[in-house]
């Protein structure tokens, strides 16, 4: 019966692999995978996305005299820069996650759980990381092809000026090496262009998908850990083995939490950047588009800012999860009967109760840590900007 037990718990704990397997499929497209990184791939890719971004800021000079261009392209360009940042961070940072995903596939075993009861536990974080995964995988892949088709549903739309000539538009706001007069141009320009929208979908969902299931792996770890601090009795004869034990595991959590953290605050330091200013221009787009009655742009704009304030709405939630579970972690301690255990005993104990006074999170940069008041902040930021760009459009009425 308990081999039988075992087997089921096994092919329950499996789900987390297969997670682990989601992330390897799309980093090692990017060639950033940390076990096996493809740095050919991952070169290549990188030229394509510093060739482009030049001819978007070839464009960005351009359009300096117009407030409406301007913000098209500044507003690709900033999602461009998130991309590069989420590519280049990743293998900058190869080794420390290779690090990371070694820790976890040693830990990764029965028999690192006393019972079914502590795979229950961490298997509801990794039910909620698979959900959120899924979500992520679907929606960044369907807002940025849809910006990228945008073009074709509009072909017959193209505009035709005073001269009786078709201005073709692109899937990205870029400037180009001639001008594109015919539809064979504008076919080849269309797929030169199309890793663009596969490094725009691949390069967040493999920064995301590594961050998620990081910080749910180790928030159903530290679940587990306040567990066993309350089962901490003091009359057992195995109290001071058992606490080591404990101790460790706190220690090696809360490691693997900061380096999680160190190693994702600069790609959410942009992204933090980005949606302040992405919320703003989105907003003002889909504001002309209401009155202009666009509806292709109109659901364009749509998707993609719910795409946007969700991110950071995930960001600030497994965030303030991180923050919480850890914090878990040192009032068990401080519950715990401390003051009936032997002197040496009471001195690691209140050692990590101290420890974890600084609790896990993940940060922008260094300047600020992700929760719900970021998310507020955010927002009404973002809200005050495009007030002002408002105003701005009603003064051209």
């Amino acid at each position: 019966m308990e081999s039988v037990s075992e087997a089921t718990d096994w092919e329950r704990l499996q789900e987390g692999f297969r997670l682990l397997k989601w992330t390897e499929n799309i980093a090692r497209i990017l060639g950033v995978w940390p076990p096996d990184p493809t740095y050919y791939l991952f070169n290549t890719l990188l030229m394509y996305v510093h060739f482009i971004m030049f001819l978007q800021l070839m464009y960005l000079y351009k359009s300096l005299h117009d407030l409406d261009q301007f913000l098209n392209v500044m507003s690709e360009y900033t999602v461009f820069v998130y991309i590069y940042t989420s590519i280049l961070m990743l293998r900058v940072n190869n080794c420390q996650l290779g690090q990371l995903l070694t820790q976890i596939l040693e830990d990764y075993k029965i028999s690192a759980f006393n019972d079914s009861h502590e795979i229950d536990i961490f298997m509801q974080f990794i039910n909620r990381a698979r959900i959120l995964m899924k979500g992520l995988i679907f929606y960044a892949s369907m807002t940025e092809f849809l910006w990228y088709l945008k073009p074709l549903i509009t072909l017959s739309e193209n505009l035709v000026d005073e001269n009786n000539k078709t201005n073709y538009a692109l899937p990205y706001e870029l400037w180009w090496f001639y001008e594109i007069e015919s539809t064979k141009s504008f076919f080849f320009v269309y797929l030169f262009l199309l890793p663009g929208p596969v490094l725009a979908a691949v390069g967040s969902m493999s920064a995301d998908c590594f961050l998620i299931f990081l910080v749910f792996y180790i928030s159903g770890r530290m679940a587990i850990l306040t567990e066993r601090i309350d089962a901490l009795e003091s009359d057992k004869e195995n109290t001071r083995s058992e606490l080591t034990k404990v101790i460790a595991e706190h220690r090696k959590l809360l490691e693997m939490g900061e380096e999680v953290t160190d190693a994702f605050r600069v790609i959410l330091l942009v992204y933090f950047v980005s949606a302040n200013f992405m919320l703003c221009v989105l907003g003002y787009k889909l504001l002309i588009s209401f009155m202009i009655n666009d509806v292709v742009e109109i659901v364009q704009y749509t998707i993609y800012f719910i795409e946007m304030y969700t991110m950071l709405a995930i960001y600030c939630m497994i965030s303030e999860h991180f923050t919480s579970e850890s914090l878990k972690c040192g009032e068990a301690f401080y519950q715990c009967p401390w003051y009936n255990f032997p002197l040496d005993c009471t001195k690691d104990i209140i050692f990590s109760i101290a420890r974890s006074q600084r609790p896990l999170g993940l940060q922008a940069g260094k300047f600020t840590t992700f929760s719900s008041v970021t998310l507020t902040d955010v927002s009404k930021t973002a809200a005050g900007y495009l007030s002002v760009l408002r105003n701005f459009l009603i003064l051209d009425e």
